[in-house]
């Protein structure tokens, strides 16, 4: 009995030691800002309904043709948009047919994309497991309202012709292809999987919407890559002149920049092939400054408080307030901001920070003189219209306790 006691004490104590030693890593690896969102939004019940469920069939005498191993792809994209990055993507292993889906919000690629409305679902069976279409592979769609369930899906075209190489041009599009390496030096900080995100800029620009991006499941180093004038952010947009082609190994599929993704960049020109892309930056890592210290590498924000002025106190609304924090580039008139928070219910004064995790686009750096805009809106739109409250300061990002006076109404 007594040895058995001692058996039980033991035991107890490994496991109060492996409590303590669990609990600890949890508080020095707290989830990056982005889980934490997408853990916000799969409990948002408002959220969960912008989606669209249903099946996708795959036809008996299609089946036979196509491989066993073939990767599933949905997209989502506005009705009548063909090009371009679509407004949500989702891609599976090897699933059994019939296969019931859903697709929406939580799927969407940008920061900030609105999933409602009429939408085009298209399914791809894909061979190669490379998300561009291409011969060999097997295709369907349908239109469907945002909310719509029972929806169903026929893969019954197939793409003939032999099977191209993922590197290959599709419709005569300007295209850069090559792979994508890792330093060696950073090799130990690489993340065993992940998703890759591909960036076009032209060169020089470093802040708004990349010229083209493309998103591609990580399988491993060296990763073969194409992006091209289809993979644009507007359908009429061109790869021409220098351009900087970056890439980044995302953890958490967000495509804001977080600690611990991978990210590199060169420049080149629309039609280049045989490139070598080097991951080589580690974010959040410590890196050598010109005196030869280490300092930890972390993005900018802007800090501050924004107070209400007393004379419109009494236009702020009692229920369902919505106040947004923008950050625009200093000079810039309209399009998409560059930084954007939501806040529900608020006290004035209100603290705040906004930096590089609230980039409203994938690619952009959050950087520079900028406009802080703040704008207590009535319609749950983050465009201005009338009725609306706002307030503004010019800023760098960087500043710290900032002042912004919420003093005027549109």
């Amino acid at each position: 009995m007594n040895l058995f006691k001692s058996f039980l004490a033991v035991i107890l104590a490994l496991g109060f030691f492996l409590l303590i030693g669990c609990e600890k890593e949890l508080k020095e690896h707290p989830l990056p800002e982005s889980v934490k969102r997408r853990l916000e939004m799969a409990n948002d019940p408002e959220i969960q309904k912008k989606k669209v469920t249903g099946t996708i069939q795959l036809p008996a005498d299609i089946s036979e043709k196509i491989s066993r191993s073939a990767s599933l792809f949905i997209f989502a994209r506005p009705v009548g948009v063909e090009n371009g990055p679509p407004l949500a993507v989702k891609k599976l292993g090897v699933v059994n047919f019939p296969f019931e889906f859903n697709i929406g919000q939580m799927d969407t690629m940008l920061q900030g994309a609105d999933f409602s409305g009429q939408v085009t679902i298209s399914a791809r069976l894909d061979g190669d497991g490379v998300a561009g279409g291409g011969p060999g592979d097997v295709e369907g769609k349908i239109d469907a309202t945002v909310g719509d369930t029972g929806v169903e899906i026929v893969l019954n075209h197939l793409v003939g012709g032999e099977k191209k190489s993922p590197q290959a041009s599709q419709s005569g599009d300007q295209a850069i292809t090559g792979n994508i390496v890792l330093d060696n030096k950073i090799k130990g900080s690489a993340p065993e999987e992940g998703s890759l995100f591909i960036f076009i800029r032209p060169e020089g620009v470093v802040r708004g919407p990349p010229l083209a991006v493309k998103r591609m499941a990580f399988t491993g180093f060296p990763q073969s890559f194409t992006i091209s004038e289809k993979d644009a952010m507007r359908s009429t947009a061109k790869f021409e002149g220098n351009l900087t082609l970056s890439a980044r190994l995302d953890q958490d599929g967000d495509a804001r920049s977080a600690p611990g993704d991978i990210e590199g960049s060169l420049v080149t020109q629309g039609g280049a092939s045989g490139i070598k892309l080097v991951l080589d930056k580690v974010i959040g890592a410590p890196v050598e400054d010109k005196g030869g210290s280490m300092e930890p590498e972390e993005p900018k924000t802007i800090t501050g408080v924004v107070e209400l002025d007393p004379k419109i106190a009494k236009e702020i609304p009692t229920e369902n307030l919505r106040l947004f924090i923008l950050l625009r580039p200093k000079g810039q008139i309209g399009g998409v901001p560059m930084a954007v928070q939501l806040f529900g219910e608020v006290k004035f004064p209100l603290s705040f920070e906004i930096g590089q995790k609230d980039a409203m686009m994938p690619g952009t750096t959050v950087d520079g003189p900028v406009e802080v805009i703040v704008r207590v809106d009535r319609d749950g739109n983050a465009k201005s219209s009338p009725g609306d409250l706002e307030g503004q300061t010019n800023a760098v990002v960087g500043d710290k306790n900032i002042k912004i006076m919420l003093d005027k109404k549109v």
